[in-house]
C-alpha cells in the first residue's frame, strides 16, 4: 500500500515537472523603457512610385535630436541618423495628409522616444505628440484611397 501509494506520488511529481520543463518560454512583455523628449526634424519627403497609395505616396525622413544630451548607447543609437516614418508598418503617406499636418521638409515636431531597458518588445518607437491616434487612421485611410483626409 505504502509503495504503490509512494510511485503515485513520485509519477504526479514526474508529470508536474515535464508539464513545467517543456513550455515555451513566453514571448513579449513585460517590457521596461526608457523615454526621452525631443524634436523630429523632417529632413526630407520622397515621392514614392511603386507604392499603392493613390495619393501622391511619400516617404518621409526624419532626425532626432533630444532636449538634453543622451549617454547609454541603446538610446544613443538612433541619434545623428536619418530614420524613415513608420506607423504600424505604413511606411508611405499621403503627400496631401502631410500637408494638411504640417509634415514638410525642415518641420519640427515634439517627439517622445522610447527605448526598450528590459524584455523582448517593440524594441524603440517615436511617438509624435502633435499627431493624434485618430489622425493615423485618417492617414492610413487616405493613402490607400478609401477617403481623403479633411
Amino acid at each position: 500500500m505504502i509503495s504503490s501509494l509512494f510511485k503515485a506520488m513520485n509519477i504526479f511529481i514526474l508529470l508536474s515537472l515535464s508539464a513545467c520543463c517543456c513550455r515555451p518560454p513566453p514571448v513579449g512583455g513585460p517590457c521596461e523603457y526608457k523615454y526621452v523628449s525631443g524634436t523630429a526634424v523632417i529632413t526630407r519627403l520622397k515621392p514614392v512610385t511603386d507604392s499603392l497609395c493613390q495619393h501622391q505616396a511619400t516617404a518621409v525622413y526624419f532626425r532626432f535630436v533630444p532636449d538634453h544630451p543622451v549617454k547609454d548607447q541603446s538610446s544613443a543609437y538612433y541619434l545623428n541618423r536619418e530614420l524613415r516614418l513608420e506607423v504600424s508598418s505604413e511606411d508611405v503617406f499621403s503627400l496631401s495628409w502631410l500637408n494638411k499636418k504640417g509634415i514638410v521638409s525642415g518641420s519640427k515636431h515634439p517627439v517622445a522616444f522610447s527605448v526598450i531597458q528590459t524584455g523582448t518588445c517593440t524594441p524603440f518607437s517615436f511617438i509624435f505628440k502633435d499627431i493624434g491616434n485618430e489622425d493615423l487612421v485618417s492617414m492610413k485611410q487616405s493613402c490607400h484611397g478609401y477617403k481623403e483626409y479633411h
